[in-house]
């Protein structure tokens, strides 16, 4: 399908930052209690799902019809999927954008968000207008990892509260408890924050000294499980980038980690 030239915007005057005195507030928020309760007319919104490519921290435009006035600035809230269901659950606050109403030369709308959740996804747009009505619609979208290379990928294990190191240690010893697994993060150029990865993913390569088993890694899960004594050099490859870690399994929690550094198994 080819669709014709996107008109250019109108430039409008920038929206307030998130705070309690938005004009945008999430209805749901404790934040919105002071002004009392909301009144609600939905059919005063309607959202146009955009194109269906739609990347993680890439803007992308989505069309909408406001049926009344003073609706300056739209929020924005992204939520996962019920899949069973089909239906959002709980928005994620950290997902919360403030985004301004744009127009085309031809008396369109339109609002740009920033896709910070990959999946299958919800996207709940709330708008107010000047009346004090408030009109929220939800529309789903489904969100895929860039095509780029990530500026940075990111190895940490859980238990081990989410620092990111080129070197982690296993207990062989340490039975009774559910096993870490090795959690990847990437970071993109055009975005400050990270974002976690599903493992299936990744592609985890392990590389030992010798043939036997160190340890057991479970692609889907990123579980790791120690084996036996001795040390791993764990490759995790996604989009084209790449990072490495050492994975030492020790005796006990008296045990501490030597000079090992998995130098010895980056050789080609």
């Amino acid at each position: 399908m080819i669709f014709p030239p996107a008109l250019p915007a109108i430039a409008v005057a920038p929206c307030p930052q998130q705070t309690q005195n938005s004009i945008v507030i999430d209805p749901l928020q404790p934040a919105l209690h002071h002004r009392g309760v909301p009144r609600f007319q939905n059919s005063r919104l309607t959202i146009t799902r955009p194109a269906p490519a739609i990347y993680l921290t890439q803007p992308v435009d989505i069309p909408l019809t406001l049926h009344g006035q003073g609706a300056r600035c739209i929020q924005t809230v992204q939520c996962y999927v019920d899949i069973p269901n089909g239906v959002c659950k709980a928005p994620i606050s950290a997902t919360v954008q403030i985004v301004p109403v744009l127009s085309r030369r031809d008396g369109s709308h339109y609002i740009t968000f920033t896709p910070l959740l990959t999946g299958r996804i919800g996207l709940v747009i709330t708008a107010e207008f000047s009346d004090g009505v408030f009109s929220e619609q939800t529309t789903y979208l489904t969100v895929e990892y860039p095509i780029e290379t990530p500026q940075r990928l990111t190895v940490s294990l859980t238990g081990s509260s989410g620092q990111v190191t080129d070197k982690v240690h296993l207990n062989l010893r340490k039975t009774g408890e559910l096993p870490p697994r090795l959690v990847p993060e990437v970071e993109y150029a055009n975005n400050p924050g990270s974002f976690f990865i599903e493992s299936e993913k990744v592609r985890f390569t392990l590389k030992t000294a010798g043939t036997g088993e160190v340890v057991r890694l479970e692609p889907s899960t990123g579980t790791i499980s120690p084996i036996a004594l001795g040390h791993v050099l764990v490759t995790t490859e996604f989009a084209g980038a790449t990072t490495h870690t050492c994975v030492v399994v020790v005796a006990g929690p008296s045990d501490v980690i030597r000079n090992i550094n998995c130098n010895d198994l980056l050789q080609p």
